[in-house]
């Protein structure tokens, strides 16, 4: 494991991103020579995956893609998403999990001690129940429809 202060190259490290967390999740194309060219198109959340890959590449200031990479602007890009998932009313919860599994992954291979995540809100599911008379009458309609179909057989 690296330590935080060692650096890392952007290729060897997004290729290690992506064994550690599929390559359905980050499908990178390994023979690419530009950042546009790096990411394959059939990543599950890819919108989210090129926003990331693209500003960890740009945050890091990189003009190629075997160029040095260090901590603090890999994460911030990452912890950026990952805040404004969490407070978006719309986020997927999947996306939400594919980011604090990078950040995560992202900590272990530069070496650097987890940080307490904060715990995913879930508003849960409500179960609302039906009055009776609701399933009388469907249960109703239901048996007229059987008598009609097997009246007609």
């Amino acid at each position: 494991m690296l330590q935080q202060s060692q650096k890392q190259a952007f290729r060897p490290f997004l290729l290690q991103l992506a064994d550690s967390i599929g390559r359905h999740q980050l499908p990178i194309n390994e023979q690419a020579q530009e950042i546009r060219d790096f990411l394959r198109p059939d990543a599950v959340h890819h919108e989210i995956v090129k926003r990331l890959v693209r500003e960890i590449y740009r945050s890091n200031r990189c003009g190629h893609l075997n160029a040095s990479i260090g901590y603090e602007a890999t994460v911030t890009p990452l912890t950026a998403l990952r805040r404004e998932l969490r407070h978006s009313l719309h986020s997927d919860v999947d996306q939400v999990r594919l980011v604090d599994l990078l950040c995560e992954e992202t900590e272990r291979l530069f070496g650097v001690q987890p940080l307490p995540r904060p715990p995913v809100r879930d508003g849960g599911a409500t179960i609302i129940p039906l009055p009776r008379r609701i399933d009388a009458q469907r249960a109703r309609r239901q048996g007229r429809t059987g008598q009609r179909q097997s009246g007609r057989k």
